[in-house]
């Protein structure tokens, strides 16, 4: 783990990393990421929207040796790719899945197939998929490390407040807030999806190494709950806050409230 150049707080419960801006933290988070690869075999959880946006474009730059802070290319074929969460009841081949955006963002200009990501079966029953899921997870070794954003409601994955600290993977319902944030990508909120398939708070701590990235003032309220208040089911990240594994990349509108 290095975060050069970032300012580092030792006073929470997890260790914290504060960039200038989002561009910085998401090249940080890039950069571990890719450290990190070049320790060998890697099995990455792989969040999906805005707030990781800027991370996977780091990421495919370095993959295509043009970036100016990593020397030689990624080796992405020796990188395994877990989806966290998807949702539920859209149309089959939907620009609108995690799979989709996650091909479009990083599968693709890596220059690696759809059939590198493995998530859940979406067809037939699925807690049965979901049970399935966790088994191939564990077949490949587990995740060696997990990028993770924060909802404004403190959601992980799609693990919502008021979720087990011992859930597994499971259907959920989501919350209105998260709907809400999804609306615009849908077009409405009627067009959001109600249902979604996740990894549980238990799959997540079970992960070797977790990054959670939060960029903006509208993430703001959620850190400082993270990691000022005491551990809160109404605020699901704070559930993974004791991981060994844990650190927090932040920009400084998401640490605003932060104390000093």
């Amino acid at each position: 783990m290095s975060f050069d150049g970032l300012q580092q707080r030792t006073d929470f419960p997890a260790p914290v990393f504060i960039a200038p801006d989002a561009a910085a933290a998401s090249q940080a988070l890039a950069l571990d990421v890719a450290r990190t690869m070049g320790n060998g075999p890697l099995n990455l959880g792989l969040a999906t929207g805005n707030t990781m946006r800027g991370v996977y474009a780091e990421l495919v730059r370095m993959a295509q040796g043009t970036h100016p802070m990593q020397s030689g290319k990624l080796p992405v074929d020796a990188m395994g790719c877990f989806l966290l969460d998807e949702y539920l009841g859209l149309p089959v081949g939907s620009e609108h899945s995690f799979r989709a955006w996650l091909e479009r963002a990083l599968l693709r200009p890596l220059g690696l197939g759809l059939d590198r990501l493995r998530g859940p079966a979406l067809e037939g029953d699925r807690e049965r998929a979901a049970r399935e899921y966790e088994l191939l997870i564990a077949d490949q070794g587990g995740i060696d490390l997990c990028l993770l954003g924060i909802g404004s409601n403190g959601h992980v994955a799609f693990n919502e407040p008021g979720s087990h600290p011992d859930s597994c993977a499971r259907v959920v319902e989501l919350h209105p807030t998260t709907r809400a944030a999804a609306a615009p990508a849908f077009g409405s909120l009627d067009a959001v999806p109600i249902n979604a398939l996740t990894l549980g708070l238990a799959n997540l701590r079970a992960c070797r190494e977790l990054r959670l990235l939060a960029l903006g003032e509208g993430k703001a309220e959620a850190v400082r709950r993270l990691l000022v208040n005491g551990v809160d089911a109404g605020l699901p990240a704070s559930l993974l806050r004791d991981h060994p594994g844990l650190v927090v990349i932040l920009d400084r509108g998401a640490a605003a409230l932060l104390p000093e």
